[in-house]
């Protein structure tokens, strides 16, 4: 027998899945397809030139509105949990703007933070803004930028604001917004910056949204011809419904066993004993049939069918419109053209000298993208805290 060992696996192989590792780096992750905008994202960086004059005047107005906490400020929480050290913070807060008020009140016309620019701009409570370009990942600043363009407020990327800022007040924030008291007053401290946000602003091409083909037909004495209001007056509406007085009577008529005649009052009630006594055979010609007594059928017709003939009759021409709130009164006095008006309103009427409607067609808008997306194998993941 030869003398070759068999190669067999060490205690650390074993303990590894037959399939080989799975995740860590240079390993291939999901790629997902998302919808997307069509149109590329609008993102104001400026040049290095225009960074360093933007945070050369930062770093030289911003400290002074800086909180001035020393290390024996920072020694008073320690040791302290919940409620305790939140209420010892407060205090705390209060005594140090105490020391330095003028910080306080300069403090006042910035905004600092993501989440609170965002506030503010949906509020519409600032003048301009900066921008940090060093969000990991830059969607949490993206947003932004859409933002103050849809409330029209110059903004302007930083490639180095969070380190200038960390420098300068002790707040590493990736955005800064100034408010509008900033702009309106010309004595304030930070207007100078203000003027230098909306300056460097105006000097970024925007890019536009593509050229759409757009037909219109407006009437060319649109404003000329307001819309004619008309005040409708509210009445009751009373006896909308069909009731009948007995078990002996219906409260819908059938098709069948109508008669003619030249009499316009009619009832919407029938007796069942003197349906049958109804011949639908007889002529037009002949004299009406009385049915419970002094009520004539006028015409040879279903219920539905007058009902729909009275709502014909009550149409008003194509002048004017219907009132929203008409009900076809059924009262005693066999009047089916009655409308009673529900509500008061203020009803437009569109006259033939009206303005015709705006056309638009927009038959060119680019459709949704879609993008694929694959997480960063490089990305180092949190060790799990083992439990003790």
């Amino acid at each position: 027998m030869s003398d070759q060992k068999v190669k067999t696996l060490t205690a650390k192989q074993q303990k590894n899945t037959i399939s080989g590792k799975k995740g860590g780096k240079g390993c291939n992750r999901n790629v997902r397809h998302v919808l997307a905008k069509p149109y590329s994202r609008f993102w104001p960086l400026v040049d290095k030139d225009v960074e360093l004059e933007v945070n050369s005047l930062l770093e030289r107005l911003l400290p002074a509105a800086r909180k001035p906490i020393s290390a024996d400020d920072c020694k008073l929480l320690r040791g302290m949990q919940g409620k305790s050290r939140k209420d010892a913070r407060n205090e705390l807060t209060k005594k140090i703007w105490e020391r330095n008020p003028q910080a306080s009140i300069l403090r006042n016309f910035l905004v600092l933070g993501i989440n609170d620019v965002s506030r503010s701009l949906e509020e519409n409570t600032l003048a301009s803004l900066l921008i940090s370009n060093e969000a990991d990942p830059p969607i949490l600043t993206q947003h932004l930028a859409t933002l103050a363009a849809s409330r029209n407020v110059p903004h302007i990327v930083l490639q180095h604001l969070k380190g200038t800022m960390k420098k300068s007040v002790d707040f590493p924030s990736l955005a800064v917004g100034l408010k509008k008291v900033v702009a309106e007053d010309n004595d304030n401290y930070f207007h100078l910056v203000h003027l230098k946000i909306v300056s460097v602003f105006k000097t970024i091409v925007t890019p536009m949204l593509p050229d759409l083909p757009i037909e219109e037909t407006v009437s060319e004495n649109l404003q000329d011809c307001p819309p004619v209001v008309t005040k409708v007056k509210a009445r009751s509406p009373v006896n909308i419904y069909l009731t009948r007085s007995s078990s002996k009577y219906r409260a819908f008529i059938p098709g069948k066993g109508l008669q003619v005649g030249s009499d316009s009052s009619w009832s919407p009630y029938i007796s069942l004993s003197n349906l049958e006594k109804m011949d639908p055979a007889i002529p037009a010609t002949q004299t009406p049939k009385k049915i419970l007594g002094s009520t004539v059928v006028p015409e040879a017709k279903s219920f539905l069918q007058r009902v729909r003939d009275a709502k014909k009759a009550v149409i008003q021409p194509p002048s004017q419109e219907m009132p929203t709130g008409s009900f076809l009164s059924l009262s005693d006095n066999g009047d089916a053209n009655e409308v009673i008006e529900a509500r008061e309103e203020k009803l437009p009427v569109h006259t033939d000298k009206a303005p015709k409607p705006v056309k638009r067609y927009f038959s060119s808008l680019e459709p949704l993208k879609v993008k694929r997306m694959q997480g960063n194998p490089e990305k180092k993941k949190k060790k799990k805290k083992s439990k003790m």
